[in-house]
């Protein structure tokens, strides 16, 4: 930081627009950092330290042991012969001895090498301390004294005092007095702050600038206090608005707003059943709404309001611009986009049904892994209840139709309609898009999902030419979009109001929409791709992040007008000959390792043969049937013997 420029820094600093009201406050603080690096990469220096460290006990040959230890034992681990995976964890054992043993010598060569460095500095380093126990390993502390005055004799009982002296049980009973007004003030909700926070000034930023810690380690922005400093009277204006912009949003998304408690799953108190975990957090954050959408909104109260219905005019409406604007709506309007009678329901499954159903165990761990789509702040008990309606909805499912099959991103699907419109008709919604438009998912095999997903790239192809031979040449394939068709968009989105936004959009859509918005999504970020490196591994990273700000209702727009110009059936016929080539590929590429192993084969039987011929020079004939047996028994003694070995060694190395 002494070399750095800070005349330049601001001069190079080029702040973003200033916050507006409905601004995404997230993307806004990112463009402020962006804007902060970019300046600081102009100006400031960056010291290249020296990062080799001495004395280090790797090196080629240990990476070369190790791979080969390695390849050994995916070997043995894919073997399904018995006689082959004795031979296999044989070798692999071997390998590994190897491996273990020249690590161990490179670890003795570097103390060694160590200590004679440490002892030409002087008698008294850290060789010494260590030999003389004046430099110990920290020990862990097994013994701790109790209020008797006694001690704890195990780690366990140790364990247990400190759970008992830090996380005491809350006994009312022992409550003080403060203690009984503290407890009073929480369950009346005292401490709720409803007062209007006062805008931050100006000034406010600059002042809590300068009182920030100097000589900090940077976070993981890299941006120093000192460079704070510097800019602080630019990036004050623009640090004011982002804190006011963000004080004036909820904490909950205006769908789980305290006027139809009733209808809103959160607040239905069911009886938990099933395990769970505490979710992690998606964004809810509150989208103003416009005058239009709010005409937009009583257009479609009335159309709800009128018999017979007018679903054709609902569907133009989830599928126009802004689509259903809130969840009140779109709790109403969903069921009957399907056609669906919601009065007509179907009660669930005993719980001994849901437990033997063979995918329960599955539907839990990726219900408990996948919770950042619960709403942030509701209390435990409800988050907990949601978890159980979310595993029963998607077994109810799944016990009704047998002949589907659950696949790991469906619970993304399904908790996006729990969340919305309740269990019950969060069932019959997912029991028509199971039958239709996600069937082909629910295929026992991934076949049909993998060709479906083949069809981007005709797409890409006529929307940009230069874009699809860049990405065939980079050979990046079609897994990046996988997670978007499986789970409608669900598993990659970061803000909840783009979710609910194109399941209005896919819910009035035919079954391969979301692949045609892939395919204009991967066109609109172009320039993104084409900075990338043209392999598979850069450009499948940088797609499967998909960016809060992408304008989505211009890309469904393009994507509908794609499906109108080009509908899956004009480039069928394309979709078949990709697939047909890969196949070929595929097969030529199994050939040349069909080959590879025959031509290996092949030289040790050679060398072999070439072994046996040497025989007849060196021992006569009628010892030549005698030598054959006597070869033949040592062999098999050995092979006895090493199995033996093998299969009393500790099975701890067949996990490995």
């Amino acid at each position: 930081m002494s070399k750095a420029n800070w005349e330049k820094l601001r001069a190079e600093l080029i702040l973003p627009s200033p916050v507006a009201q409905g601004d995404n406050v997230n993307m806004k603080a990112k463009q402020l950092t962006w804007a902060l690096q970019d300046a600081m990469r102009k100006s400031i220096p960056v010291v290249k330290g020296d990062t080799k460290v001495g004395n280090k006990p790797w090196n080629d040959r240990l990476q070369s042991l190790r791979a080969r230890a390695r390849r050994t034992r995916r070997r043995y681990q894919r073997c399904r012969d018995p006689a082959g995976r004795v031979v296999l964890l044989n070798i692999y054992r071997e390998s590994k001895r190897e491996f273990e043993d020249g690590l161990y010598q490179e670890k003795r060569k570097s103390w060694e090498k160590y200590v004679q460095e440490e002892l030409q500095r002087g008698p008294w380093g850290v060789p010494f301390k260590i030999a003389s126990g004046k430099l110990r390993p920290p020990a862990m502390i097994t013994t701790l004294s109790k209020d008797d005055g006694s001690t704890t004799t195990s780690w366990e009982e140790s364990a247990v005092l400190l759970m008992e002296t830090l996380l005491p049980d809350d006994d009312v009973t022992e409550d003080t007095e403060e203690h009984h007004m503290l407890r009073e003030r929480m369950e009346n909700d005292e401490y709720v702050n409803e007062e209007e926070v006062e805008p931050v000034s100006r000034a406010e930023v600059i002042r809590n600038i300068a009182l920030m810690g100097k000589k900090k380690a940077p976070g993981p922005d890299g941006i120093k206090v000192e460079v704070l400093e510097k800019t602080a009277d630019l990036i004050a204006p623009f640090l004011a608005g982002l804190s006011r912009e963000n004080h004036k949003l909820e904490s909950y998304r205006n769908d789980f707003s305290p006027q139809d408690k009733s209808s809103n799953p959160i607040n239905q108190k069911i009886p938990t059943s099933l395990n769970g975990s505490v979710a992690t957090e998606l964004s809810f954050e509150k989208v103003p709404v416009s005058k239009a959408f709010v005409k937009k909104i009583l257009e479609i109260e009335l159309i709800l309001s009128k018999k017979p219905l007018d679903v054709i005019k609902l569907k133009q409406l989830a599928a126009s611009e802004g689509g259903l604007i809130n969840d009140d709506i779109r709790r109403k309007v969903w069921p009957k986009l399907l056609g669906l009678d919601t009065k007509k329901a179907v009660p669930p499954p005993s719980e001994e049904e849901l437990l033997a159903h063979p995918e329960y165990h599955q539907v839990v761990l990726d219900v408990n892994r996948s919770l950042k789509r619960f709403p942030p702040g509701i209390p435990y008990d409800q988050r907990v209840a949601l978890q159980d309606q979310l595993t029963r909805l998607i077994l109810r499912v799944i016990i009704k139709y047998p002949h589907l099959r659950y696949y790991q991103g469906y619970h993304d699907v399904a908790v996006t309609f729990l969340l919305v419109v309740g269990e019950s008709d969060a069932f019959q919604i997912m029991e028509v898009l199971s039958t239709e438009h996600l069937k082909d998912c629910m295929e026992p095999t991934m076949d049909k999902t993998s060709r479906l997903l083949n069809f981007i790239y005709p797409l890409i192809q006529r929307l940009h030419p230069t874009l699809f031979e860049y990405m065939e040449r980079s050979g990046v394939g079609t897994m990046f979009c996988l997670p978007w068709f499986l789970t409608w968009y669900g598993h990659s989105l970061n803000q909840y109001h783009d979710v609910v936004r194109l399941y209005d959009f896919f819910l009035v859509s035919p079954p391969l929409m979301p692949l045609y918005l892939a395919a204009t999504i991967v066109v609109h970020r172009q320039d993104e791709i084409f900075c990338a490196d043209c392999d598979m591994a850069g450009i499948h990273s940088l797609l499967s992040q998909i960016p809060d700000d992408l304008p989505f209702e211009s890309l469904l727009k393009q994507a509908t007008k794609l499906y109108d110009d080009y509908p899956p059936n004009s480039i069928e016929a394309e979709v078949t000959d990709r697939i047909n080539k890969e196949l070929q590929l595929r097969r030529r590429d199994d050939k040349r390792r069909q080959a590879t192993r025959h031509i290996a084969q092949r030289g040790w039987q050679n060398r072999l043969a070439a072994h046996w011929a040497i025989v007849p020079r060196f021992i006569p004939r009628p010892l030549q049937v005698r030598y054959i047996l006597v070869t033949a028994t040592l062999v098999g003694l050995y092979a006895y013997f090493r199995m033996a070995d093998a299969l009393s060694t500790d099975s701890v190395l067949l996990v490995r």
